[in-house]
């Protein structure tokens, strides 16, 4: 509030001294009202600042958060990629090797197939071979005349082709041999057979040789030998030892 010393001033002095005082105060009151709005509006400024700095750091706290979460989905979005492709791989790489090892399998199925259709095709073919060859072998034997000790002993041989072709080739061959009871026990007559069955297999054709037509009945052919004089023995005409039967003749092939 303003004051004034009047003293014994006139009275248009102190009113002039008190317009000049209200208008100070006035003017002080103005100034002042202007410092507070200045003041106010710095501080508004202050506080816009404030809330557009606090704006821009939850923006970049935001704009962070949003790009550390598009970060991580990146990351898994590249992983759930590359476990998505390596399922793949490795659902292909099994899905081919089932798909080889059932080829495989096929293949073998098939060969497996084809080999038993060939060893039907051949158990055939040897059978329809088999049954429609020449098989020719011994039917009978006996010996002629009486047996006399150290004379020789003449015997007939039968045999008989029982295929259906012709056996060419025919070849024979006769031995005589003494065999006894010991002797077929420990053996020695089979292995004497079985050589001569292993000489008759290796004996070489004879192109020109004999034919030995199918038989029918009682019908055969014949072969004679003789047994030598020195095996005619007593023990023999006795019947201690046995004689040996007559060896196989042997034929070649149809």
């Amino acid at each position: 509030m303003c004051k004034t010393n009047h003293g014994h001033k006139p009275a248009y002095i102190q009113k002039r001294e008190e317009a000049e005082c209200k208008r100070k105060e006035a003017e002080y009151d103005a100034d002042r009202q202007n410092i507070v709005v200045a003041l106010q509006g710095i501080d508004e400024k202050i506080n816009t600042a404030n809330q557009r700095e606090n704006t821009h750091e939850r923006n970049s706290e935001i704009l962070e958060s949003k790009r550390f979460w598009l970060s991580v989905g990146t990351v898994v979005g590249v992983w759930t990629a590359a476990i998505l492709t390596g399922l793949q791989a490795f659902i292909f790489y099994h899905t081919m090797i089932e798909a080889r090892t059932a080829s495989d399998q096929q293949h073998q199925d098939t060969a497996a197939a084809l080999g038993k259709a060939d060893t039907a095709n051949e158990l055939a073919k040897n059978a329809q071979i088999a049954n429609f060859r020449a098989w020719v072998g011994p039917s009978d034997a006996k010996l002629e005349g009486t047996i006399t000790k150290g004379k020789p002993i003449n015997y007939i041989v039968s045999y008989q082709n029982t295929g259906r072709e012709p056996a060419q080739g025919f070849q024979s061959d006769l031995d005589q041999f003494i065999t006894t009871d010991a002797d077929e026990l420990a053996g020695a007559y089979a292995f004497r057979m079985g050589n001569y069955m292993q000489k008759c297999l290796a004996t070489p054709v004879i192109i020109g040789a004999r034919v030995v037509y199918p038989t029918s009945g009682f019908s055969s052919y014949q072969l004679q030998g003789t047994v030598p004089s020195n095996l005619v023995s007593e023990q023999v005409i006795a019947g201690f030892p046995r004689w040996g039967p007559a060896d196989f003749p042997s034929w070649g092939p149809p």
